[in-house]
């Protein structure tokens, strides 16, 4: 289970009360520690709340925290798509390209969606403007992704 400490600083992007965390002996195995229930990491968490300067210094401790998937499935990019989180995101995209591929193109949750379907099923448009930029969308192209996401966007009247 998570440390009670690790979580309340996950929810309020406490960066501050993550470096105090990471000063005792136990501190970085922490970071693997997951919630009950969804199992989710404290990248997680702190993605669904958007705050992108405690993302970073959890991914600056611990990399691989963004491939973790919780028990639905999902990386904490798509929570953060989900929750319409753009910065956030956007720094998960570019902390791992790899990871960014895998989690755009290919199905993310447990019902088979990806970052992108996810944005668009909930209209967060920022979130789409960044996944649709010169940058990222040759990954939607390349595995025939984009119209299904789109096609999305549109039967829920984002548009």
């Amino acid at each position: 289970l998570m440390d009670e400490r690790l979580q309340n600083a996950s929810i309020n992007g406490n960066v501050a009360g993550l470096a105090e965390l990471m000063k005792e002996e136990e501190g970085r195995a922490l970071l693997g520690q997951v919630t009950p229930g969804l199992c989710n990491t404290c990248l997680h968490i702190c993605a669904s709340y958007g705050h992108t300067h405690f993302a970073a210094e959890v991914l600056r401790l611990r990399p691989k925290l963004a491939s973790v998937r919780n028990k639905q499935t999902e990386t904490p990019l798509h929570i953060a798509c989900r929750e319409g989180k753009a910065q956030t995101a956007r720094l998960l995209l570019e902390s791992n390209p790899s990871l960014a591929c895998s989690a755009l193109v290919a199905a993310g949750d447990e019902k088979g969606a990806n970052a992108m379907m996810l944005a668009a099923r909930h209209g967060h448009v920022e979130v789409l403007k960044l996944l649709l930029s010169d940058r990222w969308l040759p990954l939607f192209r390349v595995e025939g992704s984009l119209v299904p996401s789109l096609l999305e966007a549109a039967s829920r009247g984002h548009s």
